[in-house]
């Protein structure tokens, strides 16, 4: 965003979207796009077509005309997102769904481009400040909240003048120095000296209230004079031919004009591309990687059942008492709506039982206890660090039964049998004291060993989540950028976005019957192209082994543990790739260098890689597409330049195995300076060279998960769904 400026007044702009919008449909909103939408759909396919072509072409439509036909189109948006909801078109749901993103994405850039020039400077402003106070009192909302879960957390509301904060946000107009104050104080805390505070105060709480509150003064201070209305045009018209032109290529090339563009538009909004972004951001620069999971999941992964057994030895109401007892704990996973991060409770239902004999100098009590108990255990994770708060006691149910007594008569003719009962009758009158000290010994034991257990586990999730995962990542080159944690009342949903600064990432992602599975995984099209930016294809030349080579060094530098890729399905093999796990308690070994394997198939011939885009993906119809710029170095023949290689590839799942199918491999020049029958014969080679490569394989359909001291917990994979550049595998 830019600095505090002048700010431009409408013009009016009649022309609108004329002069800035391509004057043609662009390829993947042709009417033959809409050709997949059959059956009962054809004709509103057939309808929706028309829509878009007169959007693209009509240039006798005005502004209003172009916003009418805009918000009809939303209209027919909202169609699609009703029958995805709908069971009775679940076989069109993939179709539907791919026309939709496409849609979705031009309808929400052109609205917001149209908004954009007809923005008011005073109407700006006023709304600007309303909504930066609303985040403000929001990201307060979560401070305060946050200090309440740490011990001694409130005297940090004096800190941050929370009452003055909310007063002056609260009131009507411009908040005041108040606002100035705290932001500034937020912003200092780094050069304050004690560590201990600068790492309290970096928490994420403290972090996003500081930019709310820098966001909000920014708010304040903005102008409304006049601006650069025609520059405003020009950039919306680069912007929206970069964006046409990545939809098509989906290069790193036309990527950075994106952002270039998109850049440049804002500098010169009214609202510093507050409303282009609305439009621009979610569909191009959002998360790529998401992860939901249900509380049934996390208790799979989480959850155990565990017994105990030890002695008893303890002082009770004047009597030593010994014995034994079972304790048999269950844990479960619930999860918690939060506002900020994703937080669940670890879910504790026991039950201790005891055989007891309470000795004293005039009697013997014989005792069965059966006590059943429930605690939890807050577990707050925002997206980086996982924490915990303290275990609370939800309930203890004490029953202790007195099962005989016997004295120094006992044995005795009648005497002994008195004396026994008067023991017994003195000891269940002291039934309900005995269960109370009961209740209090089971909470003594089980919190204390509650907090100790898994606020151990927890520091260790931490330093593997920092030292080992967190560190591949980085070197990977793919550590996300930001990273969300939330959960609701049933699922957690962590989102990542990858991408560095010059990379494009998501779309929003589409929604899943996540009632239908305890886990989705969703990667875009860009989280794989982005990571295969950061393999070591570019500008090589490579035999087929040492691409295999590479591949396994870098997805073993990801998954922590060797990955090899096997043998192919045409060859029986009944998994084509497989993880090695590391030996039981030591550290995963280095992923292995790149280095060449042994050939068998005779082929000498070398991959060589372009130096830009060697590799990248797209996701549609079903398949995944792997589309490689390379050409071939052949021994004692003609090389063969840049072809750009689509290889689709269609993933099924049987059974416990994940199948891909290779489609036809489709090979073009990489630029057009081959005659028509040398191309054929060049693309015939790449594709034979190919598809030796790219083989059909049988993956394993199990996703082993580890878990500390315990076996591996197994989820199925169930379904693999690709389309609207989102692959989606949902296990169970």
């Amino acid at each position: 965003m830019s600095e505090a400026r002048a700010l431009q007044a409408p013009t009016g702009g009649k022309q609108g979207l004329r002069g800035i919008w391509p004057k043609e449909v662009p390829a993947d909103l042709s009417a033959d796009s809409f050709s997949v939408l059959n059956g009962a759909w054809e004709k509103w396919g057939k309808d929706v077509a028309a829509m878009v072509g007169k959007l693209y072409t009509d240039d006798k439509l005005d502004v209003a005309g172009q916003r009418d036909l805009l918000k009809q189109l939303e209209g027919k948006i909202k169609t699609m997102d009703k029958a995805l909801a709908d069971p009775r078109f679940a076989s069109l749901g993939d179709a539907i769904a791919s026309v939709r993103e496409r849609l979705a994405r031009r309808v929400d850039v052109a609205l917001a481009m149209l908004d954009t020039l007809e923005l008011n400077p005073e109407e700006v402003k006023t709304k600007a400040v309303a909504r930066e106070k609303k985040h403000a009192l929001r990201h307060l909302d979560q401070v305060v909240e946050f200090l309440g879960t740490v011990p001694g957390g409130n005297a940090w509301l004096g800190y941050v003048k929370a009452d003055d904060l909310r007063t002056a946000l609260n009131a009507p107009g411009v908040p005041g120095a108040v606002v100035a104050t705290v932001d500034d104080k937020l912003h200092s805390f780094t050069s304050a000296d004690n560590p201990a505070q600068r790492e309290f105060l970096g928490k994420p709480a403290f972090r996003h209230l500081a930019q709310a509150l820098s966001a909000l003064r920014h708010a304040e201070e903005m102008k409304t004079t006049a601006g650069d209305d025609q520059g405003l045009r020009t950039n919306l018209t680069n912007l929206s031919n970069a964006l046409e032109a990545y939809e098509e290529s989906g290069s790193s090339e036309d990527s950075h004009k994106v952002i270039e563009t998109l850049t440049a538009a804002e500098k010169l909004a009214i609202d510093d591309g507050d409303r282009l972004d609305q439009g621009v951001r979610p569909h191009y620069m959002n998360y790529n990687l998401t992860a939901v999971t249900s509380d049934a999941m996390l208790t799979k992964l989480l959850g155990e059942t565990s017994q105990t057994t030890g002695p008893v030895v303890d002082y009770i109401l004047g009597a030593n008492v010994s014995g034994t007892e079972w304790t048999t704990t269950t844990v479960s996973v619930r999860i918690e709506p939060s506002t900020h991060g994703a937080v669940i409770n670890l879910v504790l239902d026991g039950t201790t039982q005891s055989s007891t004999v309470g000795a004293t100098s005039q009697a013997n009590i014989y005792t069965s206890g059966y006590h059943r108990f429930g605690a939890i255990k807050p577990i707050h994770f925002d997206g980086t660090n996982i924490s915990t708060g303290p275990a609370q006691m939800l309930y203890v149910q004490p029953s202790n039964t007195t099962t005989g007594a016997s004295t120094q008569f006992s044995g005795f003719p009648i005497l002994g049998g008195i004396a026994d009962s008067i023991a017994v009758r003195e000891a269940e009158k002291r039934r309900g004291e005995s269960e109370a000290i009961a209740a209090d010994r089971v909470q003594s034991r089980v919190l204390p060993e509650v907090d100790s257990r898994v606020d151990k586990l927890i520091q260790d999730a931490n330093s593997r989540l920092h030292s080992q995962l967190q560190r591949r990542l980085k070197e990977a080159g793919i550590y996300p950028v930001a990273v969300r944690a939330r959960s609701n009342q049933s699922f957690m949903r962590l989102s990542a976005e990858i991408a560095d600064k010059q990379e494009l990432a998501g779309d929003m992602a589409p929604s899943i019957g996540y009632e239908n599975a305890g886990l989705v995984l969703q990667l875009h099209e860009t989280l794989l192209t982005n990571a295969a930016h950061h393999m070591k294809f570019a500008g090589q030349s490579m035999t087929d082994a040492q691409v295999k080579a590479e591949l396994e060094r870098f997805l073993s530098l990801l998954a922590g543990r060797k990955v090899e890729i096997g043998k192919s399905m045409a060859k029986s093999a009944p998994v084509a790739m497989k993880a090695v796990p590391p030996a039981p308690g030591s550290t995963p070994a280095p992923a292995p260098a790149p280095a060449a394997a042994p050939e068998n198939s005779g082929d000498n011939s070398l991959l060589v890689f372009d130096s830009n885009d060697p590799i990248r993906f797209t996701i549609e119809n079903g398949e995944v597409s792997l589309i490689l710029r390379a050409g071939i170095k052949q021994e004692g023949k003609e090389d063969i330049p840049t072809q750009s290689i689509t290889v689709p590839l269609r993933l099924s799942v049987k059974g416990n195995q994940v199948l891909v199918d290779r489609g036809t491999v489709q090979v073009a020049p990489a630029t057009a300076n081959a005659d028509r029958a040398t191309q054929v014969v060049r693309a015939g080679v790449m594709r034979k060279k190919l598809e030796s490569v790219i083989t059909p394989m049988a993956l394993d359909g199990i996703i082993h998960v580890p878990r500390e001291g315990r076996a591996d917990a197994d989820l199925a994979i169930s379904d693999v769904k690709a389309f609207g550049g989102w692959l989606t595998i949902m296990a169970n």
